[in-house]
């Protein structure tokens, strides 16, 4: 058989070059890909930075059902609607990337921030009543995946809020930067901004368990290792005292809560914290650790929660990797779950719930759980005697307990209202 050298030459040096101005651009676009991917939901939306008000009609148009999974508690009777918001966020081609979290509920209804960087405002009626761009008040905004962006907020006041997001670095595109801000809604101004440090694009294990101390002028922020996937070298910042990555911090703020006086170490050896609440027992949090190996930690005085030393999750691959290394000075879990749930949020629980057994109680959000679990301590509080655990078939992003109502937000863009009462 001939062969055309002529061609097979030709057609070699095409694929060649074809690959070199495909790595070339891969290479532009990956500068220009912040920009591209933060931006695409501004245009997307089209709504500008102001506030929108929807005439969206009667509640029943944001495409309500009633939920058909067993919600019941031993002690309370349930009954649940599920309200679906995507269609109503017209979040565009790209709209997987975003997640509901970043919530509050309060008598008025509900604030949730997603990663994305918008604010929607809900009534009691789970209606739609407004929506406001925030991420164009952040200073470089850094949002490509669905982790990234806003990764954490706490309401300061009605209109006032601390984000905890991640920010490109100009002229360092390989890099960017954890931010700590306050912004005032209100006015649609940026009023403070501290770095927490910088890492490697790619990096992950964001953490953002964040709650207020009501009984000082701080804020408590819990960050994860901000580790890249099976790279052990890249955890080790949580063990590095120098570092704000892998820690639980305490960000002093002024009587005003206008600004950030200082940010202080207040445990460390988290792997990756994204739900924290405060109590009159103390301060709790959850985090996804290695395999089997996630937690429900109590915060003591300059605790050291162990990671990537030590812990009761082994690596996902092999050799699958061991994390027990011997120490007194390591505080153990309350509480370790195996297989693990991956809990992405958690609440205390209100005042209603006062049966035996579940006064005290707190609700963890599970994402491989798919689902809620109702955490039930001894008087205590030093440790957990049961659970019970709710089978949602959803995701969940972030929990919330208000009054005799939970709050299940799902990565299906909808939110799970359960309305509990109490078996007569």
């Amino acid at each position: 058989m001939k062969v055309d050298f002529k061609i097979t030459l030709f057609k070699v040096i095409f694929s060649l070059t074809l690959l070199i101005v495909t790595s070339i651009s891969l290479v532009l676009l990956g500068a220009k890909n912040r920009e591209l991917i933060k931006d695409y939901y501004y245009q997307a939306i089209g709504f500008g930075d102001k506030y929108i008000n929807l005439a969206i009609g009667e509640p029943d148009s944001i495409n309500r059902t009633k939920f058909h999974g067993y919600t019941d508690l031993n002690n309370y009777r349930s009954e649940a609607q599920e309200y679906f918001l995507k269609d109503k966020l017209n979040l565009g081609a790209n709209g997987h990337l975003v997640v509901l979290k970043n919530t509050v509920v309060n008598d008025s209804g509900i604030n949730i921030i997603t990663n994305s960087g918008l604010f929607i405002k809900l009534d009691t009626q789970l209606k739609v009543k407004k929506m406001q761009l925030i991420g164009n008040l952040l200073k470089n905004f850094e949002f490509q995946r669905f982790d990234y962006g806003i990764i954490g907020v706490l309401w300061l006041e009605a209109e006032k809020i601390l984000v905890y997001y991640t920010s490109a670095i100009p002229g360092k595109p390989e890099l960017m930067s954890a931010e700590l801000s306050i912004l005032d809604l209100k006015d649609n101004s940026l009023l403070d901004s501290v770095s927490l440090g910088s890492e490697k694009i790619g990096s992950g294990n964001l953490g953002g368990g964040v709650a207020l101390d009501p009984k000082s002028d701080r804020a408590v922020l819990a960050i994860g290792d901000f580790g890249l996937p099976e790279k052990l070298e890249t955890w080790k910042k949580a063990q590095d005292d120098h570092l704000k990555f892998g820690k639980i911090l305490a960000v002093n703020l002024d009587a005003e809560k206008t600004r950030i006086v200082s940010v202080e170490l207040l445990g460390k050896g988290t792997r990756n914290p994204q739900g924290l609440v405060i109590n009159d027992s103390g301060i709790f949090f959850v985090e996804h650790g290695p395999k089997g190996g996630d937690e429900l930690n109590k915060l003591i005085s300059n605790s050291n929660f162990g990671w990537p030393l030590r812990s009761y999750g082994t690596g996902y691959v092999p050799p699958y990797d061991r994390y027990d290394l011997p120490g007194e000075y390591f505080t153990d879990p309350l509480f370790y779950f195996s297989p693990s749930i991956a809990p992405s949020s958690l609440a205390n629980c209100s005042s209603f719930f006062k049966d035996s057994g579940y006064t005290g109680c707190m609700v963890i959000g599970a994402l491989r759980g798919k689902g809620i679990l109702f955490l039930k301590f001894d008087p205590t509080m030093k440790f957990i005697q049961s659970y019970e655990k709710l089978d949602l078939d959803r995701r969940i992003r972030d929990i919330k307990v208000h009054e005799n109502n939970v709050y299940a937000f799902t990565d299906k863009l909808s939110v799970i209202k359960i309305t509990y009462t109490r078996f007569q």
